[in-house]
Formats: C-alpha cells, structure tokens, sequence
C-alpha cells in the first residue's frame, strides 16, 4: 500500500538562544506538538518547564516523554483525577506572576491560546501559539486554515500551513479581538 504524505506544513517553534527559562503549555493533544521542543531545549542545556492540561487523566499525552526532558511538569485536570484540579491557566498566573518567564511557548484548543497569550501579554512576556487549524490542501492555495492575526497595525489572515501554526501569541489574541468585533 502507498500513502502520498505532504509535508512538513508550515513553521515550527523558534526559541532564542538567550532565553533560559522558558515555559512550555500544552492542553489536550496540544501537548504532544510541544515534545520535540522540549527535546530539543533540553539537548541544549535549557530543559523547559512543563503545564499539561487535560480533561481527564486518560486524555493526558505523553507524559513520560514530557517528564524526561523538563526540570518540573505541572499537570492539570480539569475533573482532579491527576494533578491540580483546573485548567493550564491556574499555575500558569501562578508561574507568571512569580517572574522570570522569558518566553511561552502553547499548543491547544483556541481558547486556551488566547488565554495563554493575554496572560503572558499581561505579564510582559513574549509567547508563541501553535494553532490546530485543519490544513485543507497543505500548500497555501485554498485559505481553508486562515487564522486572523494583526500585524503592523493591519489584519492579515495568514495560513497556518505556509506561515504558521506557530505565531506570535500577540498578534494572534489581537487578530481574535478584531475578528470578534468586527462580528458584534
């Protein structure tokens, strides 16, 4: 059996070398897209740390990964059957508002990126989202996987597949503020 495969689609997570503490959230199966960063920081000597968030226990991702290449994993679940009963946002306030953060990088639903960049804007700390758009063609061509993100004062409506998933959480939760008021 032959499979025909496209890829790799898009932009992957670019972390400068001068950030040391660097905070990495992963919900759902967003957690999974962040495992390779994670491998990759700590190879370099700036192992991350870690807040996974699911809804159940069973619907937390490799775990076992995450722990072998972060200095501390937080998890979270929303129904308390592993870790702090909640949503990623509890001990990333916490996290954040201790100082230090040079950097978050997410992957998850939208809402969740949304939140996890404001709070990082708040905080006066850079973040990266990784969107889970579904890439239709892969090349760019149909615009089936735009996500709105304001840059230099303007709206774009940039393709996850060709310029992201990875975009600046910023412009990604302006992009959503203006989309949202555009529908009210």
């Amino acid at each position: 059996m032959d499979i025909d495969v496209v890829g790799p689609l898009g932009n992957g997570f670019t972390v400068s070398r001068s950030y040391e503490d660097i905070l990495l959230v992963g919900g759902g199966v967003g957690a999974a897209e962040l495992v390779l960063l994670a491998k990759q920081l700590n190879a370099q000597g700036r192992p991350a740390r870690f807040i996974c968030g699911a809804g159940t226990k069973q619907d937390l991702v490799h775990l076992d990964r995450i722990r072998e290449h972060c200095r501390e994993v937080v998890v979270t679940t929303e129904d308390g059957s592993d870790g702090e009963t909640g949503i990623v946002t509890g001990p990333l306030e916490r996290m954040l508002g201790e100082g230090g953060v040079d950097i978050v990088a997410a992957c998850g639903p939208d809402g969740m990126l949304k939140a996890v960049a404001e709070m990082a804007l708040e905080n006066e700390t850079e973040s990266l989202v990784a969107t889970e758009e579904r890439m239709a063609c892969g090349i760019g061509a149909c615009f089936g996987c735009t996500v709105p993100l304001m840059v230099n004062g303007r709206l774009k409506m940039a393709r996850a597949c060709k310029d992201g998933p990875v975009f600046r959480g910023k412009a990604f939760i302006e992009g959503a503020k203006h989309e949202a008021s555009r529908e009210s």
